[in-house]
């Protein structure tokens, strides 16, 4: 499934940078790169693959497009805006599909599944930041990763539009899709009130050190 819509991506990803490089107008450019995102996911989603690794690879290879093809900083410039726009629609949306059907029936009913869920979360971003930093530093030619960079990264672990996109597609069909879907809700809402706060006290403490060394 994985590298099934990985490979996938990177088929239609580079049909459509060729498709790309034969127009000459940057909002026709702009259109190709978001028709390619939909063609990436519907194949691979009718392939039975992931269709979220399918679109991921195909952007990173028509990336090109934006940071290297084009020398005229106007087109990159557009297709920046364009896509940021697209990506604050796309997660005010998301946020709104939240905030209609998150109910009380959550908490009531499955606070205990959202708290092993959080800690679940949190326990995993840990062994990864701090597990995985060390053995990173011991590769030649990298530097060490100072701790307090570890914390900002273990802390700003955010987790928002794509887990709640991920959780509203669950089939009612699916056995424990409230449940799943409540832990999706629990996560963002503790990344939203718990995490994100702590992230820019973290930032300024790291900076003042910084200028401190």
């Amino acid at each position: 499934v994985f590298f099934g819509g990985a490979i996938i991506g990177l088929f239609i990803g580079f049909g459509f940078l060729f498709l790309s490089r034969i127009l000459h107008d940057y909002i026709q450019q702009a259109i190709v790169t978001l028709i390619a995102a939909y063609i990436s996911y519907l194949v691979a989603d009718s392939l039975n693959v992931s269709g979220v690794m399918s679109v991921l690879v195909a952007g990173i290879v028509l990336g090109r497009v934006i940071h290297h093809d084009f020398q005229d900083h106007e087109k990159r410039s557009f297709v920046d805006d364009f896509w940021s726009f697209n990506v604050y629609v796309a997660e005010a949306i998301m946020f709104l599909l939240m905030g209609v059907t998150i109910t009380v029936g959550m908490f009531s009913d499955n606070w205990l599944a959202m708290l092993i869920g959080i800690a679940a979360v949190l326990i995993a971003r840990a062994v990864g930041v701090f597990g995985g930093a060390p053995l990173i530093s011991l590769l030649p030619g990298v530097e060490r990763i100072p701790f307090g960079y570890q914390q900002i990264m273990f802390v700003g672990g955010l987790r928002g539009a794509v887990t709640l996109a991920l959780a509203l597609s669950l089939p009612l069909e699916l056995d424990y899709w409230w449940t799943v879907q409540s832990i999706a809700f629990g996560v963002v809402l503790f990344t939203l009130f718990v995490q994100a706060p702590v992230v820019s006290p973290l930032l300024k403490r790291q900076a003042l050190d910084n200028k401190k060394s």
